[in-house]
């Protein structure tokens, strides 16, 4: 199941549109260059952004931190933009296909996840790289079509397995942006919202608007349809490593316990200085419950 948050999408501005000036009128690169070009442009993303890393892990302002996310990061789409149109020029070229399940993997404009996701559809709708990319998709309307394209042409049998059960996220992941994302206007600094909602507006597309607007149970209702067709019509496939049964199964369980407005389950454990306790302890009481990694 794949990870689900909303909070985060302030850190993923590692894919905005550069300005359109510069565009329009680039010439597509001789075919013969498309795998040299791909590995150059990404070679040099891939260093940019570990420059960048390096750099902001000595702010210790969150809102520097995000200031410079938002202005300063190297841009997955600017990445994609050195050969995208090399890749629409010989989309069936060797190098096409990795290249395109990289850039749909990646947080990029609106438009440019249309012509990559166009480009898998009309050429590897069958390959076996399209699972690498359904449970990977930024939350658009067009990453729904594009789901919905490969459960309708595909011949292959795991990749529509994977993709019915990467639409059940995608809309798990809208239904999300409408009931929380208002909330985040709250949870952020006033100096970064207009930058925010621009960036985000670039990356969702015609998707922010219609999500705003969207109804949430009937996104949800949706959503548990398809992870019940996923049971029942793909439950045997391995897609990755997950066998899609049992990952739908436990995503119908979730929902049906976990969601917002539910009492919480309980939870035991022992706290930092060896007690033991349980969250039905403090019943009645505010309880804030922190999860967090360290990789």
């Amino acid at each position: 199941m794949r990870s689900r948050w909303i909070g985060g999408v302030i850190l993923l501005f590692a894919g905005v549109e550069p300005e359109a000036s510069g565009q329009e009128g680039r010439q597509t690169p001789p075919v013969a260059d498309l795998a040299g070009l791909v590995k150059q442009a990404r070679a040099d993303f891939k260093q940019a952004s570990k420059e960048f890393g390096d750099k902001i892990r000595g702010i210790t302002d969150s809102v520097e931190q995000t200031r410079m996310m938002f202005e300063e990061s190297p841009r997955a789409e600017d990445c994609l933009q050195r050969f995208l149109p090399a890749l629409e020029a010989a989309p069936k070229d060797p190098a096409a296909l990795p290249a395109l399940v990289w850039a749909a993997q990646q947080q990029v404009a609106a438009d440019s996840q249309r012509r990559v996701l166009s480009l898998l559809i009309q050429h590897h709708v069958d390959s076996d790289q399209i699972v690498q990319i359904t449970d990977r998709l930024f939350p658009t309307l067009e990453a729904v079509r594009f789901l919905q394209g490969v459960i309708d042409e595909s011949t292959v049998r795991v990749n529509r397995g994977a993709a019915s059960y990467g639409l059940a996220e995608v809309l798990g992941l809208q239904v999300d942006l409408v009931r929380i994302g208002p909330a985040m206007n709250d949870m952020m600094d006033p100096s970064l919202h207009e930058a925010y909602m621009r960036e985000l507006g670039v990356m969702m597309g015609e998707t922010l608007p219609w999500v705003l607007k969207a109804d949430p149970e009937a996104l949800d209702a949706r959503r548990r349809q398809l992870l019940q067709s996923v049971i029942d019509d793909y439950g045997d496939v391995t897609a990755g490593f997950v066998v899609l049964g049992e990952a739908a199964r436990a995503d119908l369980e979730e929902l049906a316990t976990l969601n917002i407005g539910m009492a919480a389950p309980e939870i035991v454990g022992t706290d930092i200085d060896g007690v033991r306790f349980k969250l039905s302890d403090y019943k009645g009481k505010v309880v804030v419950l922190d999860f967090w990694g360290d990789w």
